[in-house]
């Protein structure tokens, strides 16, 4: 498969021990995009290399991502459709951090034609605010 777009997820730092989240937990999002609006957005962590994607709103994609390691760094390959449409409309996905304490994932977004860069905290959707 031709690799057409990735984010960059380093949720495993070897040197910090930083974990991974736990297999079967989802994280949730709701993010508010100036022109674009409300955008949904749901992972699922399916397997220690793969997890789920959903996004609901301006963008509606499903898909999945797999998850490979290098130079202590997780990396994320995105399936077609997440990729093709990520490379079209220029927006750019970067990890920042996992908190495993409160079961958090942040990334920074880019979304280069809205000149737009902003911060995307997915929580757990089981733990109550």
């Amino acid at each position: 498969m031709k690799l057409y777009f990735y984010f960059i997820m380093n949720l495993i730092n070897l040197i910090n021990g930083v974990n991974m989240p736990k297999i079967g937990t989802k994280y949730i999002a709701n993010i508010k995009i100036p022109l674009i609006g409300n955008q949904y957005l749901e992972t699922k962590v399916l397997t220690n290399k793969r997890v789920s994607i959903l996004l609901e709103g301006k963008i509606n994609l499903e898909g999945e991502a797999v998850v490979y390691q290098k130079n202590n760094k997780k990396y994320f390959l995105l399936n077609k459709e997440f990729a093709s449409y990520f490379e079209k409309n220029q927006i750019k996905f970067f990890f920042e951090e996992y908190n495993d304490i409160l079961d958090q994932i942040k990334f920074k977004v880019n979304i280069k034609p809205l000149f737009y860069t902003g911060k995307i905290v997915l929580k757990n959707k089981n733990i109550k605010k």
